[in-house]
């Protein structure tokens, strides 16, 4: 293995932890304490009421999921698109709160989070970033470390085809 491929996997191993444990916290607080995160999503003045108690029931199960996903090679790009795709959507929200002039808590990590700001937001497209780079980085992507393993690899001259 070439030395900038080592350092290539050893950084998306990194960045993979880290999003991955930094999701799963999130996540844990927020199923801890449903209502209190109802709460956090109704005051960004988005959502219908209807619909803030199935968001506030679904979306932490979600991000457990894309946490945990990132842990998992073969899942990890999989886990990088959500966690991008809910980063976006939560940038949207965060820009909105913003733009609206809105004092209110990010939720982010339940009861103890930050307000809902630049700092946030700064956070937050760190956090697309390095979903980015699971997602379209050669090293995201989960590949045999023997490439004898892979398909099309090293067995071609001993299996058996239909000529035979």
């Amino acid at each position: 293995m070439v030395k900038g491929e080592l350092f290539g996997k050893a950084v998306s191993w990194a960045v993979a932890g880290i999003v991955g444990a930094l999701f799963v916290y999130a996540s844990v607080s927020k199923i801890a304490d449903p209502a209190g995160f109802a709460l956090d999503v109704k005051h960004y003045r988005i959502l219908p009421l209807q619909v803030v108690n199935g968001v506030a029931l679904f979306l932490p199960w979600w991000e457990l999921s894309a946490g945990l996903a990132l842990f998992i090679p073969s899942w990890r790009r999989t886990g990088a698109a959500i966690v991008f795709a809910l980063s976006c959507v939560f940038a949207v929200a965060v820009i909105s709160a913003i733009a609206r002039g809105l004092d209110i808590s990010c939720g982010c990590f339940g009861s103890g989070s930050q307000t809902a700001g630049l700092r946030t937001l700064a956070v937050d497209f760190g956090l697309m970033l390095a979903a980015g780079l699971l997602l379209w980085s050669r090293f995201g992507r989960c590949e045999p470390l023997d490439r004898e393993l892979a398909p099309g690899g090293g067995y071609e001259s001993s299996q058996v085809t239909s000529e035979d």
